[in-house]
């Protein structure tokens, strides 16, 4: 399958001092947007006045309002039941951050999805979310980071014409571990998941089996793939080995034990275990030397992060993957 190399790059947990020291002071306050307006949502998606390119929103939840960076293509506007990707953060990051970082964008472009940012809680350094045993505030908070992106999806699917079937989810580091968490308890509402360096922090009991494609690093030594201690990422314990959480969606996805190889360029080998149940698939993407970093990515601060493979990007492969799956 050809994919494309798309640049970006992620900060996560790993590294949330080092980072603080140099980004924290150009770190955005958080704003609350007025809301964009919309016509009698539920109508025709060409007929609302929302235009193409970036729109902050807020998504009210306990009293308060979480935010959301939106990205709409040129190529959506008009359009009806536009799928919708959702790019979850790291620890320590924000969402515009993961959009500059992901260049998701440009294949939102080229494909016509819309793209959601949302953010987690708000910490000393940056957000982070609540998606089990992991991670830093939105974990000790208790924070409710399903309710939220449901929220989400519902108001996207209302104001933006998004199809409710066609709505995924991808991270990285604790952003991958909210994804697991979205796929296993809102799998009523998320298609498909794209987790990067993260795994399953939570009792996994999803309704259906859900599509996943794995991007992990051999020395990633932020979230290492035999599992461990990462003190700096503000777990509860040590994290699950990569192959726990394979195995975990192998099995829950009804999925035959062998895979056969459906990629592979220089570091980059892609296994994919189907047909699952429900048509479901799981693919790995194993990234040979590549650090805790987004394949294709900028190689931005390797010391830390270690190696960024350009030999796949991520964000190409993971929407090819995608558009390949719908909730029936």
């Amino acid at each position: 399958m050809a994919r494309a190399t798309i640049p970006i790059h992620h900060l996560g947990a790993l590294v949330l001092a080092v980072w603080a020291g140099g980004a924290a002071a150009v770190c955005p306050a958080a704003t609350v947007p007025a809301r964009p307006p919309t016509v009698n949502p539920g109508s025709d998606p060409a007929a609302k006045p929302f235009k193409p390119g970036n729109q902050d929103i807020t998504i009210p939840q306990a009293g308060k309002g979480r935010d959301c960076r939106l990205y709409v293509p040129a190529s959506a506007v008009g359009k009806a039941k536009i799928p919708l990707v959702i790019v979850l953060h790291g620890g320590g990051g924000w969402g515009s951050q993961i959009e500059g970082m992901s260049r998701m964008d440009p294949v939102a472009d080229a494909n016509g999805f819309i793209v959601a940012y949302p953010n987690g809680t708000k910490g000393m350094l940056g957000y982070t979310w609540n998606g089990g045993d992991c991670c830093g505030v939105a974990m000790n908070k208790g924070t409710d980071d399903i309710t939220f992106i449901s929220s989400l999806i519902d108001r996207l699917v209302a104001d933006y014409g998004v199809d409710p079937a066609r709505v995924y989810a991808t991270g990285i580091s604790n952003g991958a571990i909210m994804s697991h968490r979205l796929a296993c308890d809102l799998s009523d509402k998320i298609a498909a998941i794209a987790p990067i360096a993260g795994a399953i922090m939570v009792d996994c009991k999803p309704a259906r089996p859900v599509p996943v494609i794995f991007f992990h690093g051999t020395m990633d030594k932020g979230m290492p793939p035999a599992g461990g201690m990462n003190k700096r990422a503000g777990s509860r314990g040590p994290f699950p080995p990569l192959s726990k959480s394979i195995q975990t969606w192998l099995k829950l996805d009804r999925c035959p034990s062998e895979g056969k190889q459906s990629y592979r360029k220089g570091e980059v080998t892609c296994t994919t275990y189907g047909p699952c149940g429900d048509s479901a698939e799981v693919e790995y993407c194993k990234i040979d030397g590549g650090g805790h970093t987004w394949p294709g990515g900028k190689p931005d601060f390797e010391r830390a992060l270690g190696h960024t493979t350009q030999d796949i990007s991520a964000s190409a492969a993971m929407w090819e993957f995608f558009s390949r799956h719908s909730i029936k």
